[in-house]
C-alpha cells in the first residue's frame, strides 16, 4: 500500500471523480482509509459527488440525418468541379498569395539592382606595374594559389 496524504486524495478526486470504484486499484484502499479520517476530504467528495451529479444529467444527442445532409450542402465542402485538381495541387488556399509574395521579392531585387550604384557592388582589382613586372619575371605562368 502506497503512502497517501490528504492532498494526494484531494488531487485523486478532482481528478476521478466522487466514486472510489474509478480510482487506480493500488491507491483505492489507503485513499478510503485516509477518507474516513479527514474531515476535509470529506467535504471535497460531497461536492465532487454533487458534479458528477450534474455531469450524468447531460446527454448528448446525436445529429440527424437531416442536419449531416445539410451540412455536406455546404459550398466548398465539395471536391468537384473545375478547380478540384487545383485545390488537389495545392491545397494552402488561394494561388495569389505565394504569387504575390515571388513578385514582391523580384521587384525589391529590381529595384535594388537598378539603384545601387556599380561602383559599391562590383570590387575591381587594379594592375599596377609592380603586377606586370610580377606576371613577366614568372614567364607570364601564374598559378592560382589554393585557398
Amino acid at each position: 500500500m502506497s503512502e497517501m496524504t490528504e492532498q494526494r486524495l484531494l488531487e485523486l478526486i478532482a481528478a476521478y471523480g466522487s466514486d472510489p470504484d474509478r480510482w487506480p486499484v493500488e491507491k483505492r484502499a489507503a485513499a478510503i482509509a485516509l477518507l474516513k479520517q479527514s474531515f476535509e476530504s470529506g467535504q471535497a467528495i460531497r461536492r465532487e459527488a454533487a458534479l458528477d451529479a450534474l455531469l450524468s444529467q447531460d446527454v448528448v444527442t446525436p445529429a440527424d440525418t437531416a442536419f449531416r445532409d445539410r451540412i455536406e450542402r455546404i459550398p466548398g465542402n465539395t471536391t468537384t468541379g473545375p478547380g478540384s485538381l487545383l485545390r488537389t495541387l495545392w491545397p494552402f488556399g488561394g494561388l495569389w498569395q505565394p504569387a504575390a509574395g515571388l513578385a514582391a521579392a523580384a521587384l525589391f531585387g529590381l529595384v535594388t539592382g537598378i539603384t545601387v550604384p556599380l561602383e559599391e557592388s562590383m570590387v575591381v582589382a587594379e594592375v599596377t606595374e609592380s603586377h606586370i613586372d610580377l606576371i613577366a619575371a614568372a614567364g607570364g605562368m601564374i598559378e592560382e594559389a589554393p585557398q
